[in-house]
């Protein structure tokens, strides 16, 4: 992978005089102002009435001619696909070769891109339910998919369905046909038409391929970007006046400009007719599932209400850190700052955004572009079916699912009133979510963790940890709360299996970058000098990147520095302890 480095003049090897070079900047320009001519196209269409107005009849009917294909790979995006092009810390656009099947078998060693997607949202610490009431209300969840895409009349993707704990009204559909249903959606629902209308909108996105739209969108984001900087690699790299190296910069700076007038502008523009035809689709297709079709206005209206809500909680949580911010200024001594100004922005920050971010277009738009459809194609004497109430009552509050509810409700309760720092309630909460002393529910053992290690409790915090650690669910700041307390008391086997645990799991996720300065930090604070080095060693021989290389170096600072004296082991074991975890980075899972 190239990175595009800061000189202009060597953003491209050799002359960019040759006839193959400017071939390419001049293939890569004129693909850049086709996307450009394709983005306002769409725009167009979006400026000039509602989507339901861009066709006649029902969608339904003329879909097919909406199905987006997915990305292939060709020259160019061959070509594409040699650089990384990041902003702002961000990387632009993807490698098309990356989302080839075959290629992601050999790269994931055969784990499904389901397997791979719920492991991401663990090490994330994002919970899926579990157990026995879990199985009965996906099950539930799959029958009302099954009755809704029987309806579509051409190819129908295979959708898995997880159930996420989450008090915010939502769900989305992944590029892997993971159905993501909040638990909220089910806790405020008021009959099952209800909960098929958000599910027939996130299915519509998959039916619609509105994932393999934004393949295309992000391709067009890069395409921009690396034919700018071409360019003005073409331009720095033949001419040293001052006009022509400025024109250069220029030509660099309106690539990222375009940019990103392409993504707050144009693009959003684009998103929202995505948006109206999963809208309007779902409305068809509850018709013809014999859903109550109406219902897809009460979704809207709640999402409107939601959407209001979180707006709401940004703005204040935004409010409190700017108050946290300006304490800062308060204070000059650093112990003061670190403990109590950091100590408030941090814990603000940590949730602000839990939820809080929504791609979806304003859904009082929706609404009225769903009410005007519905107006159009169904208000012509038929009246929609009496909603199915039964069906979600025995099921949700009455059936098998009421366990995973009912730890679901209590334990993301216990989540937001330990984060707003009452970890007394948060904890009777948590102890009432938990079924039994052997549950590990993640949770509500960090809640207890949270509460007991306040009360000076510290066995019982590390007990709680612990039974943590074993959860399938167990996300990555778990393994981090673990390693470190066991690192806090000596214990430094414990410590380093912990975390070699923890890349075992999220092998993917923890890259050599993120595990070697932790790993050498723990062996150096425990004395021992013959593995810290050989740690050492294999960081620097990966060749990752000078920073990480200095991270290591840092981290190994306690044993290779001859001022600072190595840390004792606090339990008197002995300093080339055997049977410490190793790692084989070739293999790490």
């Amino acid at each position: 992978m190239m990175q595009f480095p800061v000189s202009l003049k060597r953003l491209v090897p050799g002359s960019m005089a040759s006839n193959r070079s400017a071939f390419i900047v001049a293939a890569m320009i004129a693909t850049t102002v086709l996307s450009g001519c394709q983005t306002m196209k769409t725009l167009q269409t979006h400026v000039s009435g509602g989507t339901y107005n861009t066709f006649d009849g029902k969608l339904i009917e003329s879909a097919e001619d909406r199905i987006t294909d997915p990305v292939e790979v060709t020259p160019f995006t061959t070509l594409l696909d040699q650089f990384n092009v990041e902003q702002d810390g961000q990387e632009i656009g993807f490698n098309v070769r990356n989302r080839m099947e075959t290629e992601r078998a050999e790269a994931l060693k055969e784990l499904s891109a389901r397997d791979l997607e719920l492991r991401e949202l663990q090490f994330n610490s994002i919970q899926e339910l579990s157990g026995e009431g879990a199985k009965a209300l996906t099950s539930y969840i799959y029958s009302i998919v099954s009755r809704l895409i029987e309806q579509w009349p051409h190819e129908r993707p295979e959708i898995s369905v997880a159930i996420i704990r989450s008090d915010n009204y939502s769900a989305s559909m992944s590029a892997n046909g993971i159905l993501r249903l909040n638990t909220s959606v089910l806790l405020n629902a008021d009959d099952e038409d209800e909960v098929a209308a958000i599910i027939a909108h996130e299915l519509a996105h998959a039916l619609l391929q509105h994932h393999n739209a934004d393949d295309q969108q992000a391709i067009e984001d890069k395409s921009i970007i690396v034919a700018s900087q071409f360019a003005a690699g073409w331009l720095a790299g033949n001419s040293d006046s001052a006009a022509t190296q400025n024109a250069a910069k220029a030509l660099m700076i309106s690539g990222f400009g375009m940019y990103r007038i392409n993504n707050s502008i144009l693009y959003p523009g684009w998103k929202r007719h995505q948006e109206d035809e999963a809208d309007l689709l779902a409305v068809d297709l509850l018709f013809r599932a014999g859903y109550d079709w109406e219902r897809m206005t009460t979704v809207l209206e709640r999402l409107d209400s939601e959407q209001k809500r979180v707006q709401a909680e940004k703005i204040a949580r935004e409010q409190e850190i700017e108050k946290s911010k300006k304490q800062l200024g308060e204070y000059t001594n650093l112990s003061d700052v670190l403990n109590v100004g950091l100590t408030n922005v941090g814990k603000d920050l940590s949730g602000m955004f839990d939820g809080l971010s929504d791609d979806h277009a304003p859904a009082s738009e929706r609404l009225l572009e769903t009410k005007l459809y519905i107006q159009r194609e169904y208000m012509d004497g038929d009246f929609p079916p009496e909603a199915d109430t039964a069906s979600l009552q025995k099921v949700v509050w009455e059936g098998p699912g009421f366990s995973a509810i009912k730890k679901s409700v209590y334990g993301e309760r216990a989540r937001i009133l330990a984060e707003r720092g009452d970890l007394e309630e948060a904890l009777d909460l948590a102890l009432k979510s938990l079924d039994g002393p052997t549950d590990t529910d993640p949770v509500a053992r960090r809640i207890a963790y949270l509460a007991r290690k306040e009360q000076g409790q510290k066995a019982k915090a590390l007990l709680n940890l612990e039974l943590a650690h074993q959860d399938p669910q167990a996300g990555m700041e778990i393994f981090k709360l673990l390693r470190d307390e066991y690192a806090e008391r000596g214990r430094w086997d414990d410590a380093l299996q912990t975390w070699h645990d923890a890349l075992l799991k999220f092998p993917e996720q923890i890259t050599a970058a993120i595990y070697f300065p932790e790993r050498i930090s723990l062996l150096a604070r425990a004395g021992r000098k013959s593995e810290t080095i050989d740690s050492l060693k294999q960081c620097q021989g990966l060749n990752i990147s000078a920073y990480v290389s200095a991270l290591c170096e840092e981290a190994a600072k306690p044993i290779t520095s001859p001022d600072t004296p190595s840390e004792t082991n606090s339990n008197s074991e002995t300093a080339e302890k055997e049977g410490a975890p190793s790692v084989n980075w070739q293999s790490p899972s």
